[in-house]
């Protein structure tokens, strides 16, 4: 839980800073004039993109982290499971 705990806060603080670099980059091109080219001219900022990429990054890792979590789980419930059906006396198993 703490993984997932860690990883839930480093993707949303990537995902603020992935939002802050586009806004600023959107800011940045209207003031210097690209006023109808902005849009798709921050998508090849590298600032944004570094940004990103960061965020994908940390994104990927909340869901391996997730998928850490449930792949525990579920081996439990079957460890749990095995163990009910041995202390039953059930041989033919």
């Amino acid at each position: 839980i703490a993984d997932i705990e860690e990883e839930g806060k480093r993707k949303a603080a990537a995902e603020a800073d992935y939002y802050a670099a586009k806004a600023a980059a959107y800011a940045r091109l209207l003031a210097e004039g690209n006023a109808t080219a902005a849009g798709n001219m921050v998508k090849g900022d590298a600032d944004v993109n570094r940004a990103l990429f960061e965020f994908r990054l940390a994104e990927s890792r909340y869901k391996a982290a997730q998928s850490a979590a449930q792949l525990f789980t579920n081996e439990e419930s079957h460890c749990y499971h095995e163990y009910r059906i041995a202390m039953s006396g059930d041989r033919e198993r």
